[in-house]
This record gives C-alpha cells, structure tokens and sequence, in this order.
C-alpha cells in the first residue's frame, strides 16, 4: 500500500535499485568469476554462455559487471558513510559551540571548499595510495566538508530553539542534549545527506578509476570496466555501453531517491 502511494518516477526508482543489488549480490553463484581467462573464447558477442560477451583475453562481462557494480557499491555506500559521520560530527561541534572553535573549524572548511573536489581527491588518493580502502578514504576525506556546513547550520538553529532553552535550564548536560534533542531533530538530514552523497561517490569512484586513479585490473569497478572499454570504444562499443548503463541506473536511481527524501523533509 506504501508502495503504490509513492510517486511513480520513485517506484521505477525503487525497483532498478532492487535489481541492480540483486545482481550484485548474484555474483557468487554466477558460472565464471571475474578473472577467470578463457583466451579460446576471447572476445565473444552476446550468447547464452556468456550474456554480456567476453573480453579481449576471454573473461566473461557478466561476472566482471556483477561483481564490479558489487565493489563500487561497497565503495560508494562506506564511503558516504563515513563522509557522512564525520561531516555530522564536526558540524555539530562547530554549531554548538560556536566561537573560536567554529571560526577555526569553518575557516579550515573554507579553505577546502575553494580547491575543486576532484582536485581535492586526487590529492588525497596520490598521498594515501591506491586500492579499495585508499579510494574509500579518499573520497570520505574529500565529501565531508559539505556535510558539516549544512548540519552546522541546522545545528545553530536549534539552539537558539526555546525547547532547547528549557531543557539548559533543567540541567541535562550536554551529551543528554544531543542524544535527545540535537541528534533527533537533524536525523532527517543526515539520512537525506548519506543517500545524495552515495551517487556522487559512484561518479567520483568511476572518475578516479578512468583517469587511471582507482582499482586496477584485474579487479574491477564500473569505473574500471569503462575504462576498459573506452579503449576499445570505436571498435567493441558494448565495453563501454554496458557499465554505462548500470552506473546511469544505479546514480539515477539513488538520485531519485535523494530527492523524494529531500522533498518529504521540506514539508
């Protein structure tokens, strides 16, 4: 009954993102793994053996794209995660308490706001490295700034609330405040924050992996997979067109998502 209530783009929505994790998730029972080499089978169009095709030394897609959309939704969604909680922790400090600790906390926002988020974390993954917990890191490291400034925000407005006013003059200490008051009346953007930043993450993880910046073969992304087949774009399209698609479906339809929260929220 919930579900048909929700508007129809949301629904479309709902049911690409059940698909995309179940296909993610079907990895493990597939025939073929991901680097599994068949050079005798190289290069193979579309069949029942091998739905998706095979590569040019013979691995066959369909497991490179399952377990890929696998990795980087793992990527994305621990990523936005972490992004998420740090950015929520650091903007609630920095609104309660206000004063030098807020000067100080958003001057260092400012000044890494100003460097391009793509600039920022190609920075962070040349220091920190590369692999998957390096891509991880560097994407949380780069995403959280914009978190904190929009809970800093909500946070300075609260306080200001009589509600919270009250509950000062009681006597419940700070903690108790934001486990029952600040945390509560902000949760809604926090959830809102964590599933707009997990798209983002999706794009960023696809960017670094086609400059060269992400995972390397043979384990593979959606990032990776494009990568791959960009190379061989004019001559094997279908490389390039098959993560396309499901990084197009898996962006949209969390972006979709997003918006339908964001919207709920501001009523």
């Amino acid at each position: 009954m919930f579900f048909r209530s929700l508007p129809l783009d949301v629904r479309i929505a709902i049911a690409f993102l059940i698909f995309l994790f179940l296909f993610a998730l079907s990895y493990p029972i597939l025939p073929y793994t991901y680097y599994e080499q068949f050079p005798e089978r190289a290069l193979e169009g579309f069949s029942l053996q091998h739905p998706f095709g095979t590569d040019e030394i013979g691995r066959d897609l369909l497991a490179r794209t399952s377990y890929g959309l696998g990795i980087s939704l793992r990527v994305a969604i621990i990523s936005a995660l972490l992004a998420t909680i740090l950015g929520t922790t650091i903007g609630v400090i920095s609104g309660w308490f206000g004063g030098l600790i807020d000067l100080l906390i958003m001057r260092f926002i400012d000044f890494f706001i100003s460097i391009p988020d793509i600039i920022l974390i190609v920075l962070i993954s040349l220091v920190i490295g590369q692999g998957e917990l390096a891509i991880v890191l560097a994407i949380s490291l780069g995403a959280w700034l914009s978190v904190a400034r929009v809970i800093r925000g909500e946070v300075m407005k609260l306080k200001n609330e009589d509600f919270i006013t009250s509950a000062i003059l009681v006597g419940n200490s700070t903690l108790r405040l934001f486990y029952k008051h600040i945390i509560p009346n902000i949760i809604n953007y926090v959830i809102v924050m964590l599933v707009l930043r997990i798209p983002t993450a999706i794009l960023t993880e696809s960017g670094l992996s086609f400059i060269g910046l992400g995972l390397k073969p043979p384990a593979s992304s959606l990032g990776v997979l494009a990568e791959e087949g960009f190379r061989a774009i004019s001559i094997y399209p279908r490389f390039i067109i098959i993560p396309s698609i499901f990084i197009f479906l898996l962006v949209w339809s969390i972006n979709s998502l997003g918006e339908y929260l964001a919207k709920k929220i501001q009523r």
